[in-house]
């Protein structure tokens, strides 16, 4: 994603806050911590702007979310 954006591009990401890798359906899920997100988006040569966790708003769903907004410089 980071080579796509041109300079000054941002990109919004949500995943869901966790440590773990499952697997459900058929499909891979990969939960994340903030200082991952924050560590692949450095590695992947972006600025990050903010990083912040929501809760999830769906009914009878618990889980956190972890947000962030990177720039590419």
């Amino acid at each position: 994603f980071a080579r796509a954006l041109t300079a000054g591009g941002v990109w919004y990401l949500s995943m869901k806050q966790g440590d773990t890798t499952r697997q459900l359906d058929g499909r891979t899920f990969t939960d994340v911590t903030e200082t991952e997100v924050r560590n692949l988006l450095e590695a992947s040569g972006l600025d990050v702007h903010d990083i912040w966790l929501t809760a999830d708003v769906r009914p009878g769903r618990e889980d956190c979310w972890v947000n962030a907004i990177a720039i590419k410089p």
